[in-house]
């Protein structure tokens, strides 16, 4: 990978101590906070987990302009913890990010980013012995288009793709398919059965995605779609209002400048790259996720140029788009024994 570090690399950390948090806990576990600042942004970066672990996490969270900081206030990767250390960052423009919000809001400059990240963690932490990337939604997308870009796949021992959205075209045809499928199926006993009716013909209405604002109906249906299908389903409980309210970041987040990048959000397909990613790759999917149906997890492993004997689809039948908080026995262990085989 190119040095970066001429392209601008500064650690607030090193210049402005009281920014820069670390702690190691009675169970010894590490706890790190700190800035990445790179070309006009200011990236929160927490670091959770062993802290003598050689294997890192990174995850690349999804939106775009989501959080992964939430993640980490929240403890939802908590059973990696014991085992591993993560890698919660926030990117450009998104969560609790600062500078320039609204600049270099492109794919390249978030690949590059990550980049940037990676080589910040290689050089803080030697004990990084291996590193596996892990992308959600959106983060599928990027950390596709990271591990194909020069030679970035080669510092990861694995690639782990969650509800990875890395082909949007087909994504958006697969969640409408899906909506239309769960509102016939259904249709009798759902409540407001007119709002209902029209989101059946919005969909029939919408037979393609050439446009953001087509894109938008059917990405708000397949949320409405989600609420009533995995509601009462989590097994994961989110702290208390009063925690949130309290918590160092709070758990909002932006979507502010989706309008920036809604050409990639189309059109956006990283199906003609993937042959050259060959990196042992699992990818995960729930069966219950109208917002990147398991029809990308497949597509992911026909396109993925890694051997058929180290790439792995794993469907999780009762889980939806936040795969963790459904199935976590089952999520964690399969990441787990992946990371094992590899590491």
């Amino acid at each position: 990978m190119k040095n970066l570090l001429g392209g601008g690399l500064i650690i607030l950390c090193s210049l402005l101590m009281s920014s820069c948090y670390h702690d190691i806990n009675e169970i010894g576990q590490i706890s790190d906070e700190f800035y990445l600042r790179h070309k006009g942004a200011d990236l929160p970066v927490w670091v959770r987990g062993n802290a003598d672990a050689n294997t890192f996490i990174i995850f690349l969270h999804g939106g775009p302009f989501d959080t992964a900081i939430e993640h980490a206030v929240n403890g939802k990767f908590e059973p990696l913890y014991d085992d591993y250390a993560m890698v919660f960052f926030d990117q450009r423009g998104a969560g609790y990010s600062h500078g320039q919000q609204n600049v270099n809001l492109n794919e390249d400059q978030f690949v590059e980013d990550v980049e940037v990240l990676l080589q910040l963690i290689q050089e803080k932490y030697s004990q990084a012995e291996s590193i596996f990337l892990m992308g959600h939604s959106y983060g599928g997308y990027l950390g596709t288009a990271f591990l194909n870009k020069d030679n970035n796949q080669s510092n990861f021992k694995g690639w782990i793709e969650l509800a990875g959205a890395h082909n949007n075209p087909l994504n958006w045809l697969a969640s409408r398919s899906f909506s239309i499928n769960y509102i016939e199926q259904n249709i009798s006993e759902l409540n407001n059965r007119e709002e209902w009716d029209e989101n059946l013909n919005t969909l029939y209405n919408t037979p393609e995605i050439s446009n953001f604002e087509e894109l938008l109906t059917i990405n708000g249906i397949a949320f409405e779609v989600a609420a009533v299908l995995n509601s009462g389903k989590r097994t994961f409980e989110q702290p208390s209002w009063l925690y949130n309210a309290s918590s160092p970041v709070g758990t909002d987040f932006s979507q502010h400048h989706l309008d920036k990048v809604q050409d990639m959000l189309v059109n956006g397909n990283q199906n003609p790259g993937m042959s050259r990613i060959i990196i042992p790759s699992l990818l995960i999917y729930g069966g219950e996720d109208p917002i990147v149906p398991v029809d990308l997890g497949q597509n992911g492993i026909d396109f993925l140029g890694t051997p058929i004997e180290d790439k792995f689809l794993v469907i999780l039948q009762s889980s939806g788009h936040s795969l963790w908080e459904f199935e976590r026995d089952i999520f964690f262990d399969e990441v787990k024994t992946f990371i094992s085989m590899y590491e």
